[in-house]
């Protein structure tokens, strides 16, 4: 775990089945004695009844009308942003957190700026809106490398930080291809193997407005797993479908998140599904108020 996060909750799941995993607990916080420990999961505990109350009551009763006045058209600013809740608490929270980037294009990491040389950050999805990539470029040490096949391929970083920076023209799928416009399209050892990253980036960023839900599975469930991953959560897709098919490739018969709404039970399931499989906690949520839609996540992975 990075030194950064602290250390007072955890995901309801690991809370209350300390003893299970108590190897790994002690693992992550060796520098702590069993009655920390005990009292750690104590409080989790509680936070978590908590929680549970007010999902079964006013939370979920606030998201069905979020929803439906969406549904309706009449919805409110922050009609949309209620069914975040539904990903649960955040923590174990972060003691060190940066934005890289500017507006749309920021995202949170996790003391970035101590990451030790070498050290590797990939950014998926720029429209060539290169703020994250400056800041990551200031404050970090790290190699970044940014994917994306729907601008020129003849598109370049700024010079001011093209020494540690490239541009690839390519993005993540879920197998090696090259669509009929001539887009291509590698699976993720690929686009590692492209970026010359011996292993998994310190960071990895996505902003590929709602791809990021066919991706997210398989990126989590694997050797070459990020130590942190920034992405944008959406809701719904944010384009109309012929702007989706023309922009990023998307298709209704192969993406199972294609031009609807995230249900409550997926919402509800997501950051349980990133635990599961690649040991991955929310230490950061930032909704926005501009596309109530969306929301920027922040995940750590917490157990190795």
């Amino acid at each position: 775990m990075h030194a950064a996060f602290g250390s007072t909750s955890r995901p309801v799941w690991l809370a209350l089945a300390l003893p299970a995993c108590a190897e790994a607990w002690h693992h992550q916080a060796s520098r702590w004695d069993m009655q920390n420990v005990t009292d750690s999961a104590l409080r989790m505990q509680r936070r978590m009844e908590w929680f549970s109350d007010h999902m079964s009551g006013a939370i979920l009763v606030e998201v069905n009308r979020s929803l439906t006045e969406y549904l309706t058209g009449k919805e409110s600013l922050q009609s949309l942003n209620r069914a975040f809740d539904l990903l649960g608490p955040v923590g174990p929270a972060c003691g060190d957190l940066e934005m890289l980037g500017r507006g749309d294009g920021a995202k949170a990491t996790c003391g970035a700026h101590a990451f030790k040389a070498p050290c590797h950050i990939i950014s998926i999805g720029s429209r060539n809106e290169w703020s994250f990539e400056v800041d990551a470029h200031a404050r970090t040490v790290c190699r970044i490398d940014t994917f994306d096949c729907t601008i020129p391929v003849s598109t370049s970083p700024p010079a001011g930080i093209a020494n540690r920076t490239r541009f690839h023209h390519a993005c993540l799928g879920l197998a090696n291809s090259i669509d009929a416009t001539g887009r291509v399209f590698l699976d993720w050892p690929s686009l590692l193997s492209m970026a010359g990253a011996p292993g998994a980036p310190e960071l990895l960023k996505m902003d590929i407005e709602g791809n990021e839900l066919d991706w997210l599975p398989y990126l989590v469930d694997g050797a070459s797993q990020s130590t942190q991953i920034s992405f944008e959560l959406h809701l719904k897709r944010a384009h109309s479908t012929r702007k989706i098919e023309q922009r990023y490739g998307g298709h209704p018969d192969t993406s199972p998140w294609y031009a609807r709404l995230m249900t409550f039970s997926g919402i509800a399931h997501l950051m349980q599904m990133l635990w599961d499989k690649g040991g991955y906690t929310l230490v950061h949520r930032r909704d926005n108020r501009q596309h109530n839609s969306c929301s920027d996540l922040l995940i750590n992975r917490d157990r190795m």
